[in-house]
């Protein structure tokens, strides 16, 4: 039997990756089986042997026990010992790290994702694999089509291999009309370096023309150079115009002009993407100045760990650096696919990127991270504005409207004070039980004393206090302390504990914010408003001011508004300005 089946390859025992091999190699010999009808439970030893298996696999299956006589049992204790026991977390972890490649179909990794997950015991292992191609894929134009439409695995390999095939045949056809459009050039075909009476007469008379460096224009000339015997308006030597004047001016500057890059946002509707939605898209502008610009804004910082000058520009959304800087960098990361389109300032044609990686970007005080992009040659470096408000290089610029400066002009009175709910006055509940308590006035230093009596005075005119000129049943001491940010300014705090142990509290709920939420569905404006001092925007009634009493060195005063010392008060805020 073993000399009719064809030669078969030996499995090689001591390689790498053992178990892929093993696998791959024991489904090759079971269709080998089925063709000469070697099926199942028919296949002794003897037939593994003829299969030139004794050469490396015999050598491991002469030291397994229990290996039975049939050909499933030898297969169940050789793939135990290719394959041991699998750790599964991290079999799923190497799952969920896989990434697609610059260089790699969408079939390939469909495929590579099916190989991992072989190890990780999916429930449904075509859901998992699908998850893994919307994260990992480098097309945001199929990660975002997946999001939004609700497809299967077989839909959305379909829908990636589609714009695999445009994105190609698009590229094919760009790069065929540059090449057409190349290839028109003067004198193609022409052999000049043959023999010298294959030339026809046409090709000695060609001239290559120049710009004269005397005057700007072409050269040669037709007669004599417009510029001799000329004096420069410039340096005031002969025989050259000032416009191509090589020497310094009187005030110490350069005629010549000098190139500056850079960033600027540029918008493009261009219907031809790339394989991202790209909603903006950064241009590189290149000026001409006259004058060499001094004190340019350059800083230095370190872009993983390596120290880079890098000028600043507020006017671009995309750091950049030139690939001499990025050659330098001490470790220097793995460039991935810019989907990011880069216009030059008025033009149509896209700018060449090596690629871009995703830097920590420091200073001597702050510290963030953000995407980098690698421009081919040697045009400088410069970081974007987002970034340098990152690193607080520069301030965060904003605008305000000129209508909300005239609508505050004109409605002033609503800006200035302490505003009050109207046409309602809050009740605070007391327990007669109680016996009222006046309790000791506690001394305050000399040195705060005044503060304490402009506070006063303020709290008086804003109408939030009152003086107490009869008698009260309950009298409670302040304590002063400085505001941490002005020491120049202090906070009055009533010692409220005796008062509280007799007001009773509503126990009103305070809504959640599921609540809320569903309050404000199927709402389209929302207003944002901010109470200043809200418990004291709540006026008190006669009846509940006596017990909000306190001692100062210059008298009494109580509340007339609601303050925060009041153990209602988080109950009773809420249940009026609902």
């Amino acid at each position: 039997m073993a000399a009719s089946l064809p030669i078969f390859p030996s499995f090689p025992v001591h390689e790498n990756n053992a178990e892929i091999r093993w696998r791959k190699w024991i489904s090759r010999l079971e269709n080998l089986f089925i063709r000469f009808k070697h099926k199942g439970q028919q296949t002794t030893k003897s037939t593994l042997v003829a299969l030139r298996w004794r050469r490396c696999v015999n050598e491991v299956f002469d030291t397994l026990d229990n290996t039975g006589e049939d050909f499933a049992a030898a297969k169940h204790k050789l793939t135990a010992y290719f394959a041991p026991k699998k750790n599964t977390e991290y079999e799923i972890y190497k799952f969920r790290q896989a990434k697609q490649t610059s260089d790699e179909t969408i079939d390939s990794f469909h495929t590579r994702l099916r190989q991992l997950a072989v190890n990780c015991e999916f429930t449904e292992t075509s859901k998992e694999v699908k998850s893994q191609i919307i994260q990992g894929c480098h097309s945001t134009r199929l990660r975002r089509k997946a999001l939004r439409e609700d497809t299967t695995l077989e839909g959305l390999i379909s829908s990636a291999r589609a714009l695999e095939l445009s994105e190609k045949q698009a590229t094919e056809i760009e790069q065929s009309d540059k090449q057409s459009a190349n290839a028109v050039r003067k004198g193609v075909g022409k052999r000049r370096n043959g023999p010298r009476f294959l030339q026809t007469q046409t090709d000695h008379n060609v001239k290559k023309k120049t710009t004269c460096r005397n005057c700007g224009g072409d050269f040669p000339h037709a007669n004599k150079c417009p510029a001799f015997g000329k004096s420069c308006n410039s340096c005031k030597k002969l025989n050259h115009f000032a416009s191509v004047c090589r020497s310094k001016r009187m005030d110490g500057t350069s005629t010549f002009k000098r190139k500056v890059n850079k960033v600027d946002n540029y918008e493009h509707d261009d219907d031809r993407d790339s394989s991202s939605d790209d909603g903006y898209v950064f241009g590189l502008r290149e000026n001409t100045v006259n004058k060499v610009q001094k004190g340019q804004p350059k800083i230095n910082v370190k872009i993983n760990n390596s120290n880079v000058d890098i000028l600043i520009d507020t006017g671009s959304s995309i750091n950049v650096i030139d690939e001499s800087t990025f050659e330098n960098i001490k470790c220097k990361p793995k460039l991935s696919h810019a989907d990011t389109k880069v216009f030059a300032y008025g033009s149509d044609k896209n700018l060449k990127l090596m690629g871009k990686f995703h830097a920590t970007i420091e200073t001597d005080h702050k510290i963030t991270t953000a995407p980098v992009y690698v421009m081919k040659g040697r045009y400088g470096n410069l970081l974007c504005y987002d970034t340098s408000v990152d690193l607080s290089i520069v301030p965060v610029i904003s605008s305000v409207a000129d209508k909300h400066e005239i609508l505050c002009n004109k409605y002033s009175d609503v800006f200035n004070g302490i505003g009050k709910l109207k046409d309602e006055k809050v009740k605070i509940h007391i327990d007669g039980s109680v016996k009222p308590v006046i309790q000791p006035h506690r001394r305050i230093p000399f040195h705060i004393r005044k503060q304490v009596e402009a506070e006063l005075e303020k709290l008086e005119k804003q109408d939030i206090i009152e003086k107490v000129d009869g008698p009260t049943p309950w009298v409670s001491p302040i304590v002063v302390a400085p505001k941490p940010k002005n020491k120049n300014e202090i906070r009055l705090c009533v010692d409220m504990r005796e008062p509280n142990k007799a007001i009773l509290r509503s126990r009103h709920i305070t809504p959640t914010l599921d609540d809320m939420i569903l309050d404000l569905n199927g709402s389209k404006v929302f207003s944002k408003m901010d109470l200043r001092s809200g418990y004291h925007q709540l006026e008190l009634n006669e009846e509940s001011r006596n017990i909000t009493t306190f001692t100062t060195h210059v008298g009494l005063r109580r509340y007339k508004r609601l303050s925060f010392g009041v153990s209602s008060a988080a109950e009773l805020f809420p249940k009026h300005t609902e």
